[in-house]
């Protein structure tokens, strides 16, 4: 049995950019996908509790459309929380830093009053979030794009976007 969503949850018109919530049970953690705009949404909505202090966000690359939203996102102006920016790109701080310049962004991202923290992880690395496994890939896309497998008991999701056939590959 295949469950079809409604229209207004599948797929719309809708203007955001790249941002995913995973629902992975009780673990007291956030796991989020990309920061674009769809983040403020993310934090404008119920599924949002402000009470969890810890957010796993997993950045598939630094294009501006999947970044834009990391600004808008309520849990990086409350104290005591805790944003561990999962990725590969080794720029990704001066990329979010750059969204605060003060010609772009009225806030200084020194003044964000949740600790920031970088894991970038070396290629193909594989590790636990509590009981979440997650594993990554490289993929075809200027700068680079990466793709994330999680799992947790028997289930399995991947979020992979902006990735490309290399046209010579193909016969």
């Amino acid at each position: 049995y295949v469950a079809k969503l409604p229209f207004s949850e599948r797929g719309t018109y809708k203007g955001n950019t790249t941002c995913v919530q995973l629902n992975h049970g009780d673990s007291g953690f956030v796991v989020l996908c990309d920061a674009g705009t769809g983040l403020k949404n993310y934090s404008d909505s119920p599924t949002y509790d402000p009470s969890i202090k810890t957010y796993h966000l997993f950045i598939s690359h630094l294009h501006l459309d999947h970044i834009q939203g990391f600004p808008f996102f309520k849990p990086i102006y409350q104290e005591g929380n805790t944003v561990i920016i999962h990725t590969f790109h080794k720029e990704i701080e001066v990329a979010l830093r750059g969204l605060f310049e003060k010609n772009i962004f009225p806030v200084e991202y020194d003044s964000l009053k949740a600790t920031i923290v970088y894991d970038i992880q070396a290629e193909a690395t594989e590790f636990q979030l509590g009981a979440l496994q997650v594993q990554s890939i490289c993929q075809n896309h200027p700068s680079n794009s990466w793709g994330y497998r999680f799992e947790q008991d028997d289930e399995v999701i991947v979020f992979s976007t902006d990735a490309q056939h290399n046209v010579n590959e193909i016969n």
